[in-house]
């Protein structure tokens, strides 16, 4: 008994200084905010530049643009345009330089982050899901009590017959990162815990990259069917089938942005929203 408690005092010690390893990190960014947001009325950028420490480069540079309130917002651009790094500065998980981000005309800085994360939702592009029930990792923000929330929003996502199929329903236990599941089920009940937050504004960091165009559609579809038109969506995705019916879509190119418009002014005036119309067969009227 002697040599095993030994032995588990090891491994708990070894476990422990990780933690603590873990536990001890600074954050480059305080929460120094006084602020609290109680809703969202909109955001501007404004000379918006970001650089990667250690980085020669500029991830973003001198980015200008604004979003109003229940628009809908496309951001397109080729991979390594700046785009979810934007997405990043936005939910302040960089440090953005101070004036830079204003929501409701209010520096991000100023914001507390509790409160700016009730308003602001992201989705990620890396679908994270614990080792839990499907219950539990969709209603993670709401609580025990969500099941009705919980169907009703993976019927949004076009995934709840396939968990009404599963032994144990909506009950079922999910491997760890959700290994028992396809890489468009994982986004799909990702997405789904994004919408149960009930954010005025939430943000698809192509969300559905993993899901086939008629999926896709189908969900965009039963999203805007959702009643939710006071809902601001900024949506970074690579098909211009998932933003060509946005209020505007904001072009990226090189941490840069080429052009801001709806999609046939962009045909005309942007040559890289162009040159991916023509390669995804996209109708150019």
């Amino acid at each position: 008994a002697l040599g095993l408690g030994l032995s588990q005092y090891q491994k708990a010690m070894a476990s422990f200084s990780r933690m603590k390893e873990l536990f001890d990190q600074k954050t480059d960014i305080p929460d120094i905010g006084t602020v609290e947001l109680k809703n969202f009325n909109g955001l501007k950028v404004q000379n918006l530049s970001y650089q990667y420490p250690g980085s020669p480069s500029w991830a973003l540079r001198n980015l200008n643009f604004e979003i109003h309130k229940g628009q809908t917002v496309g951001l397109i651009g080729p991979v390594g345009s700046g785009k979810t790094t934007l997405l990043h500065l936005l939910n302040r998980l960089y440090p953005a330089v101070p004036g830079s981000i204003l929501i409701n005309e209010v520096s991000i800085e100023q914001i507390s982050q509790r409160s700016l994360h009730t308003q602001l939702v992201l989705v990620p592009q890396e679908a994270f899901l614990f080792s839990d029930t499907i219950i539990d990792n969709v209603a993670f923000s709401e609580g025990d009590d969500s099941l009705d929330g919980v169907k009703d929003w993976t019927r949004v996502v076009d995934i709840d017959r396939e968990i009404e199929s599963l032994p144990h329903k909506f009950h079922s236990q999910l491997g760890e990162r959700g290994i028992n599941l396809s890489g468009g089920q994982k986004q799909r009940l990702t997405i789904a815990r994004g919408l149960m937050v009930k954010a005025p504004f939430i943000m698809l960091d192509d969300s559905l990259s993993a899901v086939d165009t008629k999926t896709e559609k189908s969900i965009q579809e039963r999203l805007d069917n959702k009643g939710k038109s006071s809902q601001t969506k900024l949506i970074v995705s690579h098909r211009l089938t998932s933003v060509e019916k946005a209020d505007q879509i904001i072009v990226l190119k090189n941490g840069e942005i080429e052009a801001i418009g709806k999609h046939a002014d962009l045909l005309k005036r942007s040559q890289t929203y162009a040159r991916l119309a023509e390669i995804q067969g996209v109708s150019r009227e």
